[in-house]
């Protein structure tokens, strides 16, 4: 990998380490949602989600669209989608299916 693509990826997981913006990226793979929808997942303030949305967005890895009344959030590149689908499919999957998904590694000593 060349330098710049570690710096760009070293981004991103830094944008996405903080659970709650996690948790939303997560929710967000499914399709756009609104702050309220988003916020009704989650048990954070309004305002919260407000700010970690705001905060993904200029990182450009959500973003908006104002449709009437509404404002709908999504994820803004492909690159992303499949980085938090495959986090959500290892890491959130039901008791013993990341398993399956992922052998264990045999360790050579």
């Amino acid at each position: 990998m060349q330098d710049n693509s570690i710096a760009t990826l070293a981004k991103i997981l830094k944008s996405i380490a903080h659970p709650v913006r996690l948790r939303i990226l997560c929710y967000l793979v499914g399709g756009p949602q609104t702050v309220g929808q988003i916020h009704e997942q989650l048990s954070t303030s309004y305002a919260n989600v407000s700010q970690h949305l705001q905060r993904l967005q200029n990182q450009g890895l959500v973003a908006s669209e104002k449709q009437a009344n509404f404002v709908y959030y999504s994820i803004s590149q492909p690159s992303i989608r499949v980085i938090v689908a495959t986090l959500r499919r290892l890491y959130c999957a039901e008791a013993g299916e990341a398993e399956k998904l992922v052998p264990p590694q045999k360790i050579n000593s």
